[in-house]
């Protein structure tokens, strides 16, 4: 089981590419990344381990991430923020935060970006 104090990020994209490229962005800032295709895959690895961030890619094959943020929020531990990745336009982000968000990252999205917006949720946590 991966320790609660570690720092880690779960990313969670049908996309092969943009897990790669997330996954070994942050390894080379030394943060240790897990990643899923699917939300089963997603369910089985949160069983195992506690994730101190979670990306969120909306569209997850037929699924909106907005349908299924409840159930992730209980399969982690509190503290966890829960960011979503989107192409869709995005003008309120109120709206994303009252659906259990507590970021939105527009793609595409910069790596180096992510990697500074990561860390620096890290360093808060």
């Amino acid at each position: 089981m991966l320790e609660k104090s570690k720092k880690s990020v779960f990313a969670i994209d049908d996309e092969e590419d943009i897990r790669e490229l997330i996954h070994d962005s942050l390894e080379l800032d030394d943060i240790y990344s897990d990643e899923a295709k699917d939300l089963q895959e997603a369910y089985g690895k949160l069983e195992k381990n506690c994730y101190k961030i979670v990306l969120i890619d909306r569209h997850l094959g037929s699924c909106l991430a907005e349908d299924f943020i409840d159930e992730l929020r209980t399969r982690c531990p509190e503290g966890t923020k829960f960011v979503l990745m989107t192409g869709d336009a995005v003008d309120d982000i109120m709206h994303w935060k009252n659906k259990g968000f507590d970021y939105v990252i527009h793609k595409p999205f910069d790596i180096e970006d992510l990697n500074k917006f990561v860390l620096k949720l890290l360093e808060s946590a």
